[in-house]
């Protein structure tokens, strides 16, 4: 089966004023950053002043707090894993994953940014790290169950590495430019797979291979 990437068209003629300030916002802020994008380029492109901006977000502090509230209700990515789920599965959730991280990668990419003008942001992301490296322990577990890591694997210490190596993998765009392969989410998700090669058994090395193959992906090798 071939997985397919995709960010939904967005009809801003459909949407009511809030809702088309939420959209310009995530197009303008993806493509200059949010430092570079001001009250006024949001209105200006809705059609609206400053001041009925200022009606729905007082400033730009409260509209990212707006997307941080809201933005991971948007897709619920399931990442129980059942028992006979495998590396199939995995590549699923991370495919899910990236897809959701680029349509917000300003969110990504700006992230030291955003904890510094939003602490509450920077406070509450913090506290969702400790559970979502229980869900990646939790999933690489569970692969070891089925023979598919190796069990001697620290897996807390792989868990930390697969959730710092997604969380900052859009920051890169500042230094790398954006038609790069290294900022494609194949990229990543083939990055993601290499931190866990070392850790697979036989029998682990060689589903990784029909998940690939069926994927369209392909086998990369490291640079």
């Amino acid at each position: 089966m071939e997985h397919v990437f995709y960010i939904a068209i967005v009809d801003l003629e459909t949407m009511n004023t809030k809702e088309k300030l939420i959209e310009v916002a995530v197009k303008q802020f993806n493509a200059r950053g949010i430092n570079s994008v001001t009250i006024r380029d949001i209105a200006h492109e809705v059609g609206i002043s400053s001041g009925n901006f200022v009606y729905y977000f007082k400033n730009t502090e409260a509209l990212i707090e707006h997307f941080y509230e809201n933005m991971y209700n948007e897709v619920a990515i399931d990442t129980d894993m059942k028992e006979h789920e495998g590396f199939e599965r995995l590549h699923q959730i991370l495919e899910e994953i990236t897809v959701f991280m680029t349509k917000y990668r300003f969110f990504y990419t700006d992230i030291i940014e955003i904890f510094r003008l939003c602490p509450a942001v920077r406070k509450d992301y913090s506290g969702k790290y400790a559970s979502r490296k229980k869900i990646y322990t939790q999933i690489l577990k569970h692969f070891e169950s089925k023979g598919l890591l190796k069990p001697s694997t620290s897996f807390d210490d792989l868990s930390h590495i697969i959730w710092f190596t997604m969380t900052f993998w859009q920051a890169q765009r500042k230094i790398i430019p954006a038609g790069s392969p290294q900022v494609q989410p194949e990229f990543i998700l083939n990055q993601i797979w290499q931190l866990l090669i070392p850790a697979m058994t036989k029998k682990g090395l060689a589903e990784y291979k029909k998940v690939m193959k069926g994927s369209g992906s392909g086998l990369r090798k490291k640079p």
